[in-house]
């Protein structure tokens, strides 16, 4: 007696015959009845699914083991087994992969399965007729976007700057969960970051804006990938920087300014002469971006000539704003002296000067 399974998901019976008779062959004696139970065990089915974060993925995974099949998002793979023994499938993620995803989960149910998120793979030890499906979910990795402030050679804290994301599908920052944020430089590095997650394999696309202030002339700005060292393509429009994001990206943004300057020179003139030795007082509105320099001062007095020729007093003004900024000029009038004219004129280029406007107070000396 033989029986031949019917279909790929049963094995083979079993025979167990009365009369102390063992199949598949034995004798019978005239009139002799013989009753054998034939007993087939169902085979198990593992499967693997594939899901992906963000789900409009088309990337594809391998997997191999007991199973072997490359997936993308929504995609199941399955192999009929024999039950009671292990069966493992992992999954393996090329090189350019591994800079863009991670496997951020493997569930498996109902039960008899394991997974193992270190090794990226996942166990079945299936019972007969039973079903096992492990799910292996990716998630693209956070991009880091960093911004640096640099005014001259010198980070510098407290600069705003508007980040927002632009074909970049379900990708927010975080932790903010929106496709805009501010951030505002900070610490002795003149710096703020924010990251970027769920942005699709192909990337997305970011501007960073900067709040300029007044007195600044804006430079430039450079984008790097730290992690390979290259350039990212900028587009650079006034104060803004445009470039393109990858999952796994870690851009650091580093945006450069000076700070607008002006350069008064005073001369002393009795008669016709050239004199040095007199005290001038400068100075400056405190409300205003403009300062004297050095140092953050409001007024400044040079009693001696200060310049190469020994005569002139020189006062450089930092962070002039683009419209210009109010000075004041006093004279301390020795006593036998009076007050007679104030002349101002302007560097218009190309070695000329022209007339600058003054307003002039001859009791002040100002």
């Amino acid at each position: 007696v033989s029986e031949t399974a019917n279909g790929a998901h049963w094995i083979n019976g079993s025979f167990t015959c009365d009369g102390g008779n063992t199949a598949p062959t034995f004798t019978v004696d005239p009139g002799e009845t013989v009753t054998c139970q034939v007993t087939n065990t169902k085979k198990a089915t593992i499967i693997v699914e594939k899901k992906t974060v963000p789900a409009d993925d088309s990337t594809e995974f391998n997997f191999s083991g007991a199973i072997n099949a490359n997936l993308t998002n929504g995609e199941t793979a399955s192999a009929i087994v024999v039950p009671g023994e292990k069966y493992s499938v992992t999954e393996t993620l090329t090189t350019e992969q591994a800079k863009r995803w991670k496997l951020a989960s493997i569930e498996c149910g109902p039960i008899n399965g394991k997974a193992f998120l270190e090794t990226a793979t996942a166990e079945y030890s299936p019972s007969a007729g039973q079903e096992i499906k492990c799910t292996f979910t990716n998630t693209t990795k956070p991009a880091t976007i960093t911004v640096i402030k640099k005014v001259g050679d010198t980070p510098t804290a407290g600069w705003k700057y508007d980040l927002a994301l632009t074909d970049a599908g379900g990708a927010s920052f975080s932790p903010a969960d929106e496709t805009t944020t501010q951030l505002t430089t900070a610490g002795v590095n003149g710096s703020a970051s924010t990251s970027i997650v769920t942005l699709p394999n192909d990337g997305g696309s970011i501007s960073i804006d900067e709040d300029l202030k007044p007195g600044y002339t804006f430079d430039g700005v450079t984008c790097l990938d730290n992690d390979k060292q290259l350039e990212v393509k900028v587009t650079t429009a006034s104060q803004l920087a445009s470039l393109k994001v990858l999952p796994g990206d870690n851009v650091v943004c580093t945006f450069d300014n000076h700070l607008n300057s002006a350069l008064v020179i005073v001369d002393k003139v009795i008669g016709t002469k050239t004199i040095k030795g007199w005290a001038m007082t400068a100075s400056v509105p405190a409300d205003g971006t403009a300062r004297l320099s050095p140092g953050d001062v409001t007024t400044l007095t040079t009693a001696t000539a200060i310049n190469a020729d020994g005569v002139n007093a020189a006062f450089p003004v930092v962070g002039v704003a683009s419209s210009g900024a109010p000075f004041t000029i006093e004279e301390a009038l020795p006593e036998g002296y009076k007050f007679e004219t104030l002349t101002c004129t302007q560097d218009i280029g190309d070695g000329e000067t022209g007339p600058l406007a003054a307003t002039v107070n001859p009791a002040q000396h100002k």
